[in-house]
């Protein structure tokens, strides 16, 4: 795959090929940055609840 098409493995805006002509994110690029903010968001929450809550989190995160 060349340099240009890698933004499609974790969509990375900045080796996009259509970066300067691009008007808002790309589909990708949402996809990636939801699911990190659903990890980091576990991750804390589970945590501050000393691993209690884990089961709960997995769930509500699942229904998202």
């Amino acid at each position: 795959m060349n340099k240009s098409n890698q933004w499609e493995l974790n969509g990375d805006c900045s080796i996009c090929r259509r970066k300067s002509y691009c008007s808002k994110p790309c589909t990708k690029w949402k996809r990636e940055t939801e699911a990190e903010i659903k990890s980091l968001t576990k991750n804390v929450m589970n945590k501050a609840t000393g691993g209690v809550m884990e089961k709960y989190i997995n769930e509500a995160l699942y229904y998202l």
